[in-house]
């Protein structure tokens, strides 16, 4: 007797050749269970590819936009975490990068199927059709640190909004009632969120919105730039009842905020109170050491592997799941007490 082909898989089960091509390269368009029937058929006619099948099925794929910086101090451990723990659970993961116009397009990478990737994890400035198109295509995927809501995409993020409040409450404890934010809001979701745990901790503490001391940048790049910065420290200068602490959106905000402030003879903390968020190395190499919130990235990047994996062994159900991961408040040096 020959070597058992696809077609003979087909004929046992009264489908088509496609159809038995798409279970045994795990691509989508067939069901669970009828991919299920065409493995197991495999398995008795002892088709030879098994064996590669589940060596492709162990590829994963990271997917970042491309004006996404890997060496960023945030983003460096957060790969490595990812890298380490696909490893460790019998994975081998690739990083690509796909341009905005391929985002526009809907164009998945060529080594997605190159590789025969299981699943996808994406990273960066992704655009909610595009994860949505891959929903929609029920190929396995992860969005990391940034929420599309609506897409029922599965999710692992920092505890922003608990973050937030945590920073926000430990300035209120030292003090504190007069209490800006600090942030770009024009790209990533997180920084939105972390102005609503800002926010929730005035309500709660008896301290009233304070839009007022919100000095927010819509950009469109993630992140402020310098004239943005030194915008906003003039406008600090002119405020007629500036605050006295600043809750900013992440700890790079943070230092561009206490740079500009120091070029204009403002002194933190002696004057003026800032705390960050993220918890980067580079908070305790500077004088005074930044008050933050250190997100958890190894932990980050650990939950995402799992659930990854889970959503490959478990298949679409058309149900998101949203891991978030707490980190822990670091109080430095850079917030001074009021009492």
């Amino acid at each position: 007797m020959g070597k058992t082909s696809m077609q003979d898989i087909a004929d046992e089960l009264n489908i088509s050749k496609n159809a038995v091509s798409l279970a045994l390269n795990g691509k989508p368009g067939i069901s669970d269970a009828l991919k299920d029937k065409i493995l197991e058929k495999a398995r008795e006619l002892n088709y030879e590819g098994l064996n590669k099948i589940k060596l492709k099925k162990k590829n994963l794929l990271l997917i970042v936009d491309d004006r996404f910086d890997r060496e960023d101090e945030f983003f460096l451990p957060l790969i490595s975490s990812l890298l380490r723990h696909s490893a460790e659970q019998g994975y081998r993961m690739m990083l690509t990068t796909v341009s905005e116009e391929m985002q526009k397009k809907n164009t998945v990478p060529s080594v997605y199927y190159e590789m025969d990737a299981a699943g996808v994890v994406f990273l960066g400035q992704i655009e909610k059709n595009y994860l949505e198109y891959y929903v929609e295509e029920k190929i396995p995927c992860l969005m990391m640190l940034l929420h599309h809501y609506g897409v029922k995409a599965d999710y692992v993020l920092s505890a922003n909004v608990d973050g937030a409040f945590l920073v926000t409450k430990y300035l209120i404890s030292c003090g504190h009632k007069k209490i800006g934010y600090f942030a770009d809001v024009g790209v990533y979701s997180s920084f939105v969120e972390r102005l609503w745990g800002y926010r929730y901790a005035l309500l709660t503490s008896g301290l009233g919105e304070q839009r007022q001391n919100e000095l927010l940048s819509t950009s469109g790049y993630g992140f402020i730039d310098l004239s943005a910065a030194d915008s906003f420290a003039d406008k600090i200068l002119h405020m007629e009842d500036p605050p006295t602490a600043w809750v900013c959106g992440n700890d790079a905000a943070a230092f561009i905020l206490i740079n500009a402030l120091k070029d204009r003879g403002i002194r933190v903390p002696d004057d003026v109170s800032v705390a960050g968020f993220d918890g980067m190395k580079k908070i305790y190499m500077r004088h005074p050491v930044l008050c933050s919130y250190d997100v958890k990235r190894d932990v980050l990047g650990k939950k995402a592997v799992e659930l990854l994996i889970k959503r490959i062994h478990s298949g679409y159900t058309g149900e998101s799941v949203i891991e978030s991961v707490a980190g822990e408040l670091v109080i430095g040096e850079s917030v001074k007490r009021m009492d």
